[in-house]
Protein backbone atom coordinates (compact mmCIF):
# COMPACT_ATOMS: atom_id res chain seq x y z
CA UNK A 1 0.00 0.00 0.00
CA UNK A 2 3.17 2.33 1.03
CA UNK A 3 4.61 1.36 -2.76
CA UNK A 4 1.40 2.92 -4.14
CA UNK A 5 0.67 5.52 -2.55
CA UNK A 6 4.80 6.52 -3.10
CA UNK A 7 4.03 5.81 -7.27
CA UNK A 8 0.57 7.92 -7.18
CA UNK A 9 3.02 10.87 -5.43
CA UNK A 10 5.61 10.60 -7.79
CA UNK A 11 3.11 11.30 -10.67
CA UNK A 12 0.96 14.18 -8.92
CA UNK A 13 4.93 15.42 -8.98
CA UNK A 14 5.63 14.65 -12.60
CA UNK A 15 1.80 16.45 -13.54
CA UNK A 16 2.90 19.76 -12.95
CA UNK A 17 5.87 20.12 -14.82
CA UNK A 18 4.28 17.97 -17.85
CA UNK A 19 2.86 18.65 -21.28
CA UNK A 20 -0.45 17.92 -22.33
CA UNK A 21 0.89 14.75 -24.11
CA UNK A 22 3.02 13.47 -20.88
CA UNK A 23 -0.17 14.39 -19.07
CA UNK A 24 -2.16 12.17 -20.79
CA UNK A 25 1.02 9.39 -20.38
CA UNK A 26 0.77 10.07 -16.55
CA UNK A 27 -3.20 9.58 -16.25
CA UNK A 28 -2.84 6.08 -17.99
CA UNK A 29 0.21 5.22 -15.22
CA UNK A 30 -2.47 6.23 -12.55
CA UNK A 31 -5.40 3.57 -13.49
CA UNK A 32 -2.42 1.24 -13.98
CA UNK A 33 -1.08 2.00 -10.71
CA UNK A 34 -4.10 1.47 -8.93
CA UNK A 35 -5.95 -1.42 -10.66
CA UNK A 36 -1.92 -3.60 -10.68
CA UNK A 37 -0.07 -3.79 -7.41
CA UNK A 38 2.94 -4.68 -9.43
CA UNK A 39 2.89 -1.46 -11.31
CA UNK A 40 3.69 1.05 -8.10
CA UNK A 41 7.22 -1.09 -7.98
CA UNK A 42 7.75 -0.63 -11.99
CA UNK A 43 6.92 3.19 -11.34
CA UNK A 44 9.19 3.65 -8.16
CA UNK A 45 11.76 1.69 -8.82
CA UNK A 46 12.73 2.72 -12.60
CA UNK A 47 15.01 5.39 -12.88
CA UNK A 48 12.11 7.06 -15.68
CA UNK A 49 9.31 9.21 -16.40
CA UNK A 50 6.67 10.36 -18.23
CA UNK A 51 9.01 12.15 -20.64
CA UNK A 52 11.27 9.34 -20.78
CA UNK A 53 7.76 6.97 -21.63
CA UNK A 54 6.77 9.80 -24.28
CA UNK A 55 10.19 9.53 -26.05
CA UNK A 56 10.02 5.57 -25.91
CA UNK A 57 6.77 5.94 -27.65
CA UNK A 58 8.10 8.07 -30.08
CA UNK A 59 11.21 6.26 -31.06
CA UNK A 60 8.74 3.04 -31.40
CA UNK A 61 6.40 4.99 -33.51
CA UNK A 62 9.06 5.94 -36.00
CA UNK A 63 10.55 2.52 -36.15
CA UNK A 64 7.07 1.15 -36.92
CA UNK A 65 5.19 3.54 -38.68
CA UNK A 66 3.34 1.13 -40.68
CA UNK A 67 2.13 -0.73 -37.70
CA UNK A 68 1.55 2.24 -35.54
CA UNK A 69 -0.64 3.80 -38.67
CA UNK A 70 -3.08 0.55 -38.50
CA UNK A 71 -2.59 0.32 -34.43
CA UNK A 72 -4.69 0.73 -32.11
CA UNK A 73 -4.91 2.53 -28.29
CA UNK A 74 -3.90 -0.66 -26.83
CA UNK A 75 -0.27 -0.69 -28.74
CA UNK A 76 -0.13 2.85 -27.50
CA UNK A 77 -0.95 1.38 -23.76
CA UNK A 78 1.37 -1.58 -24.18
CA UNK A 79 4.50 0.63 -25.44
CA UNK A 80 4.11 2.44 -22.34
CA UNK A 81 4.23 -0.35 -20.15
CA UNK A 82 6.99 -2.13 -21.63
CA UNK A 83 8.94 1.02 -21.02
CA UNK A 84 8.28 0.54 -17.64
CA UNK A 85 9.65 -2.59 -17.66
CA UNK A 86 6.70 -4.88 -17.99
CA UNK A 87 6.70 -7.57 -20.85
CA UNK A 88 4.47 -6.86 -24.07
CA UNK A 89 2.80 -9.94 -23.86
CA UNK A 90 2.37 -9.51 -20.01
CA UNK A 91 0.74 -5.92 -20.70
CA UNK A 92 -1.68 -6.89 -23.59
CA UNK A 93 -2.40 -9.24 -21.13
CA UNK A 94 -3.32 -7.30 -18.56
CA UNK A 95 -5.23 -4.43 -20.89
CA UNK A 96 -7.30 -7.55 -21.91
CA UNK A 97 -8.31 -8.79 -18.46
CA UNK A 98 -9.73 -5.24 -17.27
CA UNK A 99 -6.83 -2.19 -17.39
CA UNK A 100 -8.07 -0.92 -20.87
CA UNK A 101 -11.80 -1.09 -19.07
CA UNK A 102 -10.49 1.15 -16.16
CA UNK A 103 -8.66 3.40 -18.05
CA UNK A 104 -11.21 4.29 -20.14
CA UNK A 105 -14.00 4.10 -17.92
CA UNK A 106 -11.48 6.89 -15.64
CA UNK A 107 -11.92 8.96 -19.13
CA UNK A 108 -15.68 8.72 -19.79
CA UNK A 109 -16.05 9.90 -16.32
CA UNK A 110 -13.89 12.61 -16.59
CA UNK A 111 -15.42 14.06 -19.96
CA UNK A 112 -18.40 16.70 -20.18
CA UNK A 113 -19.01 18.31 -23.22
CA UNK A 114 -18.17 22.12 -23.83
CA UNK A 115 -20.43 24.52 -21.79
CA UNK A 116 -22.50 21.77 -20.75
CA UNK A 117 -22.96 20.32 -17.16
CA UNK A 118 -23.60 16.40 -17.34
CA UNK A 119 -23.75 14.81 -14.80
CA UNK A 120 -21.44 11.67 -14.00
CA UNK A 121 -21.51 8.69 -15.91
CA UNK A 122 -22.10 6.81 -12.36
CA UNK A 123 -24.62 9.34 -11.49
CA UNK A 124 -26.93 7.85 -14.68
CA UNK A 125 -30.61 8.96 -13.48
CA UNK A 126 -33.49 5.75 -13.38
CA UNK A 127 -35.49 5.68 -16.39
CA UNK A 128 -38.74 7.76 -15.83
CA UNK A 129 -42.05 5.30 -15.14
CA UNK A 130 -45.08 6.09 -18.04
CA UNK A 131 -47.96 6.70 -15.95
CA UNK A 132 -51.26 5.78 -17.17
CA UNK A 133 -52.27 2.85 -19.72
CA UNK A 134 -52.35 -0.60 -18.41
CA UNK A 135 -49.37 -2.57 -16.74
CA UNK A 136 -48.57 -5.92 -15.81
CA UNK A 137 -45.74 -7.77 -14.73
CA UNK A 138 -45.13 -11.56 -14.27
CA UNK A 139 -45.01 -11.44 -10.81
CA UNK A 140 -48.82 -10.00 -11.35
CA UNK A 141 -49.64 -13.33 -12.57
CA UNK A 142 -48.19 -15.27 -10.16
CA UNK A 143 -45.31 -16.63 -12.39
Amino acid sequence: MAEIKKALEKLDDAYGKATDSQKAIIDFLRVWVENDEDAAEKITAAKKNPGGAYTALASYARKNSAECMDGTQKTVWVQIMAYYGEPEESADQKLEHGLMYAFLHTLAEKWKPYGADVPSVRSTPEPEKKTGGFSMSLADLGL
